[in-house]
């Protein structure tokens, strides 16, 4: 009796470190998939959409994502695309670089203060959808179209327009608290 509750014991703890480590999920009618987590950052990115061609995650509050191995990822706040990713390894810390797409997060951060973290809120992709956004602003004045969309849905809605010099001199700080090199303001 005392070996089988031992090796009952001995099998759920091994199962359990290797959920914790990663490893397979089930995607596309049950193919076995292996998979892992990283981050995306401009701050931390929270409820950003992650799809590794089939594996779907949403960034949390610390902008961790899981990810399909060996699967192109695509970022986005519903149809929008942000980005997308290849080949991610685990605890890769993804920084985004693209500052129209930083802008564009910053000014959709949910409290506007991107300092503590940058939340889209899941009735953004809603907002922005309804008012014919379908792709990341490229002007100031497309940024500030997304930001009055979000004011008037009233949903809670405390951002406020960023402008490009600033969401880059924040894009650059979280580029260098992570030892990335970039060009200079």
């Amino acid at each position: 009796m005392k070996m089988k509750l031992t090796t009952g014991l001995v099998l759920v703890a091994g199962s359990l470190f290797l959920s914790a480590c990663g490893g397979s999920g089930s995607a596309n009618g049950g193919a076995s998939i292996s998979t892992g987590t990283a981050s995306y950052l401009d701050s931390a990115v929270k409820g950003v959409n992650v799809d590794c061609q089939g594996s779907n995650s949403v960034t949390d509050s610390q902008g961790k994502f899981t990810f399909a191995h060996n699967h192109e990822c695509t970022f986005a706040v519903g149809n929008i695309t942000l980005r997308t990713q290849s080949n991610i390894t685990d605890g890769q810390v993804i920084v985004e670089d693209n500052i129209h797409v930083a802008q564009f997060l910053q000014s959709m951060d949910f409290d506007g203060d991107a300092s503590n973290g940058i939340e889209i809120d899941a009735k953004t992709a809603n907002v922005l959808a309804s008012s014919d956004i379908t792709q990341v602003p490229s002007t100031d004045a497309e940024v500030a179209e997304a930001v009055e969309a979000m004011e008037n849905a009233k949903i809670g809605y405390h951002g406020h327009f960023v402008n490009e010099y600033y969401a880059k001199v924040h894009m650059y700080g979280t580029m260098d608290q992570h030892g990335i090199p970039h060009p200079s303001l």
